[in-house]
């Protein structure tokens, strides 16, 4: 499945290497606006391919004012643009100001791009307004980890339910599917974590392990475990647990599964003696 965009210009900036390789867990598109002025089409190709300033800006998209598409990176490449977002999000950069919205022609080609990320790498057609939330976000929605910007402005980020409405072909967004505990595919999930949570566990325990009769080895007591299970479960972090489980499971709502990953975590039930 190629990841070039069938009908935009392709300009590929792979060997600059401004990104940060493919996605390892992928959660939608973030838009962005470029504050390139009243009379700009939008920042130019040139512009990233020179270097894109000192914070080395490489979008996978540029979409100009009158439509006209640039892809930069591969659908599946990580970009250079939305700090701690690049890990999770690709991102569609666009012509004009904060105080401007998009163009009918915008509105089109953000929709083509979404609409590709949705049938190529499963991006939800809905809003997302927190990292970690699955489909359309904006740069804002990430605070200072983020670089702590206002973009793309209020006007634009409105504008995410057209863009939506026309990628899905309807006026309606897609929502979040319920998960069923029952289902296989959570079944193994579930399993899959209860297995690795145990070597964690056993791993830490042996490291935690001293030596507390004198005989040369290392024993494991209840102190031992129970230090070993403190730390493991602080060391974990539902929402990045959780969020790369949804990227797994189409439709998976995310709020679900961060709930049943926090109480997997709280109640494991690991024998300390």
């Amino acid at each position: 499945m190629s990841q070039w965009l069938a009908g935009a210009n392709h300009r590929d900036l792979t060997g600059l290497g401004h990104h940060n390789g493919p996605f390892t867990t992928f959660l939608g598109v973030v838009l962005h606006v470029n504050v390139s002025g009243k009379t700009s089409q939008g920042t130019s190709p040139d512009w990233y391919a020179a270097g894109g300033g000192p914070d080395e800006v490489c979008p996978n998209f540029q979409v100009m004012r009158d439509g006209t598409i640039w892809q930069l990176l591969p659908m599946n490449v990580q970009p250079w643009t939305q700090a701690d977002g690049n890990f999770n999000y690709a991102s569609i950069e666009t012509g004009g100001d904060p105080d401007m919205p998009l163009t009918d022609a915008q509105l089109t080609s953000c929709a083509l791009i979404v609409k590709a990320y949705h049938d190529q790498m499963g991006m939800l057609l809905q809003i997302a307004n927190q990292p970690g939330q699955r489909g359309l976000g904006i740069h804002s929605m990430g605070g200072q980890a983020w670089g702590g910007h206002s973009c793309p402005g209020a006007i634009r980020a409105a504008q995410r339910t057209q863009i939506l409405a026309l990628a899905n072909g309807t006026n309606q967004q897609e929502e979040d599917v319920p998960l069923d505990p029952k289902d296989p595919v959570i079944v193994a999930l579930r399993n899959d974590i209860d297995d690795k949570f145990t070597q964690l566990f056993d791993r830490l325990t042996a490291l935690f392990a001293v030596d507390t009769n004198g005989d040369g080895k290392r024993d494991v007591t209840g102190t031992v475990q129970g230090a070993a299970l403190t730390a493991l479960r602080t060391a974990l972090n539902p929402d990045k647990l959780a969020a790369v489980i949804a990227a797994k499971i189409p439709g998976a709502n995310t709020d679900v599964i961060t709930a049943a990953v926090k109480a997997a975590i709280d109640g494991a039930t690991i024998e300390v003696k």
